[in-house]
């Protein structure tokens, strides 16, 4: 199975924009753009240590193997936190202008892409935490919810170390 950095570009729009205002939002933002920015992202997300096996063909756009529906929404999630950070270094906080003895100045606040960033972050930082230790998944049977540990790879494992699981379970 293969996934293209292509089949995720509508759930990136989502993420940084209202659905429906995205083309207003960034007018000059091209798919070729977003396409690079989910490249990246891929990138960033392989060297947090998640999808170490994945690999990305340049020329085409190719995951190999693919990610499922999760592992696209990891990626999603870390393109949404580098464009954030772009358009917050780009905000233009405060414009004054000034002509003759007339003067108009207006104010924009980062307050909220700030917020937004720090949201993005602690998100991060729980799924790291989650990463090096396993991560509770939450399983649907025929209506039966079950819960179940399963550890994650993580680079101690390739070192033959076992699995940390949660105290108490095996």
């Amino acid at each position: 199975m293969t996934t293209n950095l292509a089949d995720m570009v509508d759930a990136f729009r989502r993420e940084v924009a209202v659905p429906g205002t995205f083309e207003t939002v960034y007018p000059d933002t091209t798919e070729a753009d977003i396409i690079g920015q989910l490249g990246d992202a891929l990138a960033e997300v392989k060297l947090d240590g998640f999808y170490a096996t994945q690999t990305l063909d340049l020329l085409t756009g190719d995951i190999e193997p693919g990610l499922d529906l999760g592992g696209q929404a990891l990626v999603v999630l870390y393109a949404g936190m580098r464009m954030i950070r772009a358009e917050l270094r780009a905000t233009n906080t405060s414009t004054r202008y000034k002509a003759g003895p007339v003067e108009y100045e207006t104010g924009k606040s980062a307050a909220g892409l700030v917020q937004m960033l720090k949201d993005l972050a602690e998100r991060r930082a729980a799924l790291l935490s989650a990463l090096r230790v396993g991560i509770a998944l939450d399983a649907v049977l025929d209506g039966y919810t079950g819960r179940y540990w399963t550890p994650l790879m993580i680079p101690s494992d390739y070192a033959g170390h076992a699995p940390a699981y949660p105290a108490g379970l095996p």
